[in-house]
């Protein structure tokens, strides 16, 4: 009998789904731990319309040692909705890293693809995970050919400082339900006009699905001009969900994040 086993996950292995993900950091300059507390199967509900969690097992020690995620949602490419597949969120415990255990993870996950409910794939590797980037895009052990499409940036917003608006004749106003379906309309015209943008429905905005679990409409901002809109942000607080945790940081990073701490205090 053989002592690993890929196959989906169920319900039993929630806790151990969790584990993997607070034990297993990524690498990088910041080395992050993104949880999935308190509820694992409760946190994918926002990854797609259809969410499959490949895991593999060790039969001799009775545990779930990694996993990976194949979550299938609409969206725009090249102006029209297509379902597209994400495979990410792969884990895997230390111990087990050789490579072979991902390999036939990716093999799974191909013949999970046989349902034809995907056209094409994503994954998303963070810049400086140069030893995930190398593994996956090798091309090797049965891996699939990976094309790099470009950075994803991920901005913040500095919470001292209040800025005017540049353009006096924007105003922002929070979210009214009489407004939806402008709401609605105008995000769908900007969609179509940029790659990979996800497609949300009026029941999405209004709370009455799950792909936009924890979101309070009345932290959905619209600007207008001339009673028009032209944008539409939200504060969307997934921490009851989902937690990026920072787990350390590399050598270079531990020297100057103390100085640059206090600078920041001081600017």
């Amino acid at each position: 009998m053989a002592r690993y086993v890929i196959d989906l996950a169920d319900k039993k292995d929630e806790p151990d789904l969790r584990r993997i993900l607070r034990e297993n950091y990524m690498d990088g300059s910041i080395e992050l731990t993104f949880r999935r507390e308190p509820d694992f199967f409760r946190s994918i509900e926002i990854d797609g319309e259809k969410v499959q969690i490949v895991v593999g097992r060790d039969l001799k020690k009775d545990k779930v040692i990694g996993f990976g995620i194949r979550a299938i949602r609409k969206l725009y490419i090249n102006g029209k909705l297509e379902n597209i597949g994400y495979l990410g969120n792969l884990r895997l415990d230390s111990e087990y890293r050789n490579g072979l255990m991902l390999a036939r993870g990716y093999r799974y996950f191909k013949q999970l693809h046989k349902d034809k409910k995907a056209m094409i794939y994503l994954t998303s590797i963070v810049e400086d995970n140069k030893i995930a980037i190398n593994v996956l895009t090798s091309g090797k052990a049965g891996f699939p050919p990976y094309n790099d499409y470009g950075t994803y940036l991920s901005y913040t917003i500095g919470l001292k400082y209040r800025k005017k608006l540049r353009n006096s004749d924007i105003s922002i106003l929070r979210f009214e339900n009489g407004k939806i379906d402008d709401i609605v309309k105008f995000i769908h015209n900007e969609g179509k006009k940029k790659q990979f943008f996800p497609f949300y429905t009026k029941e999405d905005i209004q709370g009455k699905t799950k792909k936009l679990l924890g979101l309070k409409t009345e932290n959905i901002f619209v600007a207008y001009r001339n009673g028009n809109i032209v944008g539409t942000m939200c504060i969307w607080d997934q921490s009851q969900i989902k937690q990026t945790v920072v787990h350390g940081y590399n050598k270079t990073m531990n020297i100057i994040r103390y100085p640059w701490n206090i600078l920041s205090n001081i600017i």
